[in-house]
């Protein structure tokens, strides 16, 4: 990938879902430091000390599943959508949840990348708010301290891209 950078034929190189652990390694060793990093981050996983160190070594963070999952965390049965404080929020802010969690990771200085088919909610998400102080300290409340995960790779493609999780060494 530095080689292709090198020769012009890519602007950026970009990673996704690497660890502090990881990117320290590579960063000992890139001679092209990756401009973005690709992550889950939603309330139920605000990954805040990876998009803390990834701002700090000038790594743009990338939030896929901005807006969590339809799956409910399946020891409590809690859904993101559901959330009763971040309904809240929303019906405060006159913006819907999406545009709410949306703003929130906006305003933490990463980039959101929602998904959806429906012209209606992909244009909604176009619209996004600046949350009060009050409202954006609600949705940091919700996720404070959690630490759940929707997009699981060991499932998917059979390889453990979070083995520190797996090992219980991570903590929320």
């Amino acid at each position: 990938m530095e080689k292709i950078y090198k020769s012009g034929k890519a602007r950026a190189i970009g990673v996704s879902n690497w660890t502090i652990e990881g990117l320290e390694k590579l960063l000992r060793f890139a001679e092209v430091k990756p401009m973005l990093n690709q992550i889950e981050i939603h309330p139920f996983l605000p990954n805040t000390e990876l998009v803390k160190y990834c701002q700090d070594h000038g790594i743009l963070p990338a939030a896929y599943s901005p807006l969590g999952s339809q799956n409910q965390i399946p020891s409590t049965g809690e859904k993101v959508r559901t959330n009763e404080k971040l309904n809240e929020v929303a019906r405060r802010s006159g913006y819907d949840l999406a545009q709410v969690l949306l703003a929130w990771g906006l305003q933490r200085g990463y980039v959101v990348l929602p998904k959806s088919s429906t012209p209606r909610r992909i244009e909604s998400n176009f619209q996004i708010p600046e949350l009060s102080k009050e409202d954006f300290e609600a949705v940091e409340e919700v996720a404070r301290g959690r630490h759940t995960r929707f997009v699981n790779m060991k499932d998917t493609f059979g390889y453990d891209v979070w083995p520190e999780e797996s090992n219980g060494e991570l903590k929320a």
